[in-house]
C-alpha cells in the first residue's frame, strides 16, 4: 500500500474553498477559469456556465456559498503532473433553498500553467443537481 500524497495543488484547492474567495483565487491564474455544471450559462442557476477571471469567479464562489449547505466532501484520488491534474471523490450538500440534499460522487480536471489553474472543470450528476435545485 502506497501513501496518497496530500500535498497538492487539488487539496490546498480544496482546503482554499474552506477559507475564503481570496484563498481561492491565489491558486488561480489570472485569465483563469471555472467551468460550472455546464459551459453554457443558464437563467435557471447562477453556477451554471463558464466564469472567467477574478470577479467571474468570486461571482460563482458566491453562489456557491448562498446555494449549497456542506455536509461531506471527500477527496479519493488525484494525480498531478506539472501542467494537469484529475482528482474524484465524493460529497454530500444541502440545498439552501429548498432543504434537498444533493450528493454524489465528482471528478475534477485541472489545466495548470506556472503552478497556478488556467483551467477548473468540475464533473458531477447534473441530474441529480437539477432535481435538488426544483422548487
Amino acid at each position: 500500500m502506497t501513501d496518497t500524497p496530500t500535498d497538492t495543488l487539488v487539496h490546498r484547492l480544496f482546503a482554499a474553498f474552506g477559507t475564503s474567495s481570496d484563498a481561492v483565487l491565489a491558486l488561480f491564474a489570472p485569465d483563469g477559469e471555472i467551468v460550472a455544471v455546464r459551459p453554457d450559462a443558464e437563467d435557471s442557476h447562477p453556477l451554471y456556465g463558464t466564469h472567467r477571471g477574478p470577479e467571474a469567479i468570486r461571482g460563482v464562489l458566491a453562489a456557491f456559498a448562498t446555494t449549497f449547505e456542506p455536509e461531506l466532501f471527500e477527496i479519493d484520488d488525484v494525480v498531478e503532473t506539472a501542467d494537469r491534474a484529475w482528482a474524484s471523490g465524493r460529497f454530500r450538500y444541502r440545498v439552501r433553498a429548498t432543504g434537498r440534499p444533493f450528493a454524489g460522487e465528482w471528478a475534477l480536471k485541472l489545466e495548470l500553467r506556472d503552478g497556478r489553474i488556467r483551467r477548473y472543470r468540475f464533473f458531477e450528476d447534473s441530474e441529480r443537481l437539477a432535481l435538488a435545485l426544483r422548487p
